[in-house]
C-alpha cells in the first residue's frame, strides 16, 4: 500500500519499487570506486526521460509506466532465458538474481530503445510485410462478401504458410506493435518469450543497421527452418473485407500477434451461420 495515499499498489509499481531497491542495494555492495552508470542513474530514467517515451503508448486504462514496466520486466525474462535458468521463478526472485552487468545491459537497451522513432507508427502501424506466405497454388482471395461458401473452400483450402519475410527491414516498426499491442497483454506473455527475433534485433541497436540486418536475415532463416503443419487460417483486412488464407504450413517462431490467427474449424462454422441464419 502507498503509504501517502492509502491506496493499493499496483503490480507494476511493486516490480518498479524492487527492481530500484535492487540497484540501490547492489550500489552499496559495490566494492569498485567506480559506480556502474546504470546503477547511479536508474531512478532518474526510469521516472523521466524513459518514462516520457513510453507515453507514447499510454492511454486512460494503463499509464506510461505500465507499459514501461512492463518493458523492463521482458528484458528481465529474457535474459533469464538466455541464461537458460530461472525461469519457474517468481518476479521478485528474478529481481533479486539480478547482477550489475545484467541490470547495465537492460539500462543500455532501454536507453537506445527510448532513442527510436517509434512515433511515425502510432497512426499508422500496419503490418503489411511483416510476414510473407508462400502459396502452392494461385494467390486467390476469397472474399466472403459475397456470402457463398463456394468461394472459401474452393479457393483456400489448400494456401500454405506464415513465414519470416528475409527481407524485412523495418524492424522499428515490429517493435512498435509489441510494445502497443502485446507488452501488457497476458494472453501473449507466453508468445513473447519465443520471440526470438524481436529479442536480437532489440539486443543490436547499437550495431549499424546494414550489418544488423545482416545478422537478422540468417536468424530469420534459422527460425523458417523449423515449420509446423497446422489447421490455423489467417485473416487479413478485417476492416477493408473478410479474407482467409489457411495456412497449411508456418514456422512456430512467428507468434501470433503479429497478426490475426483463428481456429479453421471455428472459421467455417462462423461462416455457414453468417451465411444460413
Amino acid at each position: 500500500m502507498d503509504l501517502n495515499s492509502g491506496v493499493k499498489l499496483k503490480d507494476y509499481e511493486l516490480y518498479k519499487a524492487k527492481f530500484t531497491y535492487r540497484t540501490e542495494q547492489l550500489k552499496n555492495d559495490y566494492k569498485s570506486g567506480i559506480i556502474s552508470e546504470a546503477l547511479e542513474m536508474w531512478p532518474y530514467k526510469i521516472d523521466n526521460e524513459w518514462l516520457d517515451f513510453f507515453n507514447l503508448f499510454a492511454d486512460y486504462e494503463h499509464p506510461a509506466e505500465e507499459y514501461e514496466i512492463a518493458f523492463v520486466q521482458y528484458c528481465v525474462d529474457m535474459i533469464e532465458i538466455e541464461k537458460q535458468e530461472g525461469q519457474n521463478l517468481r518476479a521478485d526472485e528474478k529481481i533479486e538474481k539480478l547482477s550489475v552487468s545484467e541490470i547495465q545491459r537492460i539500462y543500455d537497451i532501454i536507453q537506445r530503445v527510448s532513442k527510436l522513432n517509434l512515433e511515425i507508427f502510432k497512426d499508422n502501424c500496419g503490418l503489411e510485410g511483416l510476414l510473407h506466405f508462400s502459396w502452392t497454388e494461385s494467390d486467390v482471395k476469397s472474399k466472403l462478401a459475397h456470402k457463398t461458401d463456394d468461394n472459401f473452400f474452393n479457393a483456400n483450402l489448400d494456401k500454405r504458410g506464415a513465414f519470416w519475410e528475409l527481407g524485412y527491414e523495418k524492424h522499428d516498426r515490429m517493435l512498435y506493435h509489441v510494445m502497443q499491442n502485446v507488452l501488457i497483454n497476458k494472453k501473449y506473455k507466453r508468445e513473447l518469450k519465443d520471440d526470438v527475433l524481436l529479442w536480437c534485433f532489440i539486443t543490436t541497436l547499437d550495431w549499424k543497421v546494414d550489418f544488423q540486418n545482416e545478422y537478422l536475415r540468417p536468424i530469420k532463416i534459422l527460425l523458417n527452418n523449423n515449420p509446423i503443419e497446422n489447421h490455423i487460417a489467417w485473416q487479413e483486412c478485417p476492416k477493408k473485407g473478410l479474407y482467409i488464407h489457411y495456412s497449411k504450413y508456418s514456422a512456430c517462431a512467428v507468434p501470433q500477434y503479429y497478426g490475426e490467427h483463428i481456429s479453421l474449424e471455428d472459421f467455417i462454422k462462423e461462416t455457414i451461420n453468417s451465411i444460413y441464419n
